[in-house]
């Protein structure tokens, strides 16, 4: 299986951009259409929604890590 790199990119008003691929996995899971249908709830865009899940994602991911050093110093 081939595997696919993101990379970002920078659009025609100087912002970064990224792109998502969803998987078989996730469309099944019928992401992109709940994540849609949130955004339209809390009348949010698409992009906010993502960029806060990632932000909360990356700072719980973060903090395992920390707390992993922490007990791997002690020893």
């Amino acid at each position: 299986m081939a595997s696919r790199h993101t990379t970002d990119k920078i659009n025609h008003k100087g912002k970064k951009q990224l792109s998502l691929y969803f998987s078989k996995e996730a469309q099944g899971q019928r992401l992109l259409e709940r994540l849609q249908a949130l955004a339209r709830r809390r009348r949010r865009s698409l992009n906010f929604l993502i960029l806060e899940a990632l932000a909360r994602y990356l700072k719980s991911e973060e903090a395992k890590e920390r707390r992993t050093q922490k007990r791997t110093c002690r020893r």
